[in-house]
């Protein structure tokens, strides 16, 4: 076979990402958001220890951790 008309899965995977790059972004950002958003709620919920984190300090707590 010729090497020119053959192409290597490494050289497939680096095409993949090339042409798809934008949309694996957009993917892992949504993954995560949906992620901080459950933390969130599981944050605020009453349990068997206790009352759930006031809304004000879970979202404190979140800005402190994004800005960095």
């Amino acid at each position: 076979m010729d090497r020119s008309t053959t192409t290597l899965p490494l050289e497939k995977t680096n095409l993949f990402w090339d042409r798809n790059k934008g949309v694996i972004y957009v993917l892992a950002a949504q993954v995560f958001g949906v992620l901080m958003n459950l933390t969130t709620r599981l944050l605020e919920l009453e349990g068997n220890h206790g009352a759930g984190m006031h809304p004000f300090q879970v979202s404190f707590f979140r800005n402190i951790l994004e800005s960095h």
